[in-house]
C-alpha cells in the first residue's frame, strides 16, 4: 500500500510538471505569433511605391555612395565611415528606405539632380 502511494504521488508529479511545461511552449509559440503579426503590420510597405526610384542592391554601393554620405550626415548625424561593417548595415537601412521610397527628402535619391535643381532655383531668382 505504501509503495501504491508513492507511485501514485510520483506519477501526479510527473503529470503536473509535464502539464506546466506545455503550457510554457503555448504560451511563448503564442507570444511569438504575436510579435510576428505586430511586426508583420508595423513592416507593411505601400506596393506601390516599391521600387519607385529604382532597387538599389549592396553592390550599389559605389554609385549611390554620394547619396548614402549625405543621408548619414543629414539624417544619422553620423559623419562617413570607411569600410567598415557598420557602414555595411547604415547602407542596408539606406536601401531599405530608398527602395521603399521613405527617403525623408527627395535629394537622396538623385543627388546630382537636386543639386542641378537648386542651382537653376539660385540662378533664376532676383
Amino acid at each position: 500500500a505504501w509503495l501504491l502511494e508513492v507511485k501514485k504521488k510520483r506519477h501526479k508529479k510527473e503529470k503536473k510538471a509535464k502539464k506546466e511545461k506545455k503550457e510554457k511552449k503555448e504560451k511563448k509559440h503564442r507570444k511569438r505569433e504575436k510579435d510576428h503579426r505586430s511586426h508583420a503590420m508595423t513592416a507593411a510597405v505601400d506596393q506601390n511605391e516599391w521600387g519607385k526610384y529604382g532597387v538599389l542592391r549592396e553592390s550599389d554601393y559605389f554609385s549611390k555612395r554620394r547619396e548614402f554620405e549625405a543621408w548619414l550626415l543629414e539624417v544619422k548625424k553620423i559623419p562617413a565611415l570607411e569600410g567598415s561593417a557598420e557602414t555595411r548595415s547604415y547602407f542596408r537601412d539606406f536601401m531599405e528606405d530608398y527602395n521603399t521610397a521613405t527617403m525623408p527628402h527627395h535629394k537622396y535619391y538623385n543627388y546630382e539632380k537636386w543639386e542641378s535643381e537648386e542651382d537653376y532655383n539660385t540662378a533664376t531668382m532676383p
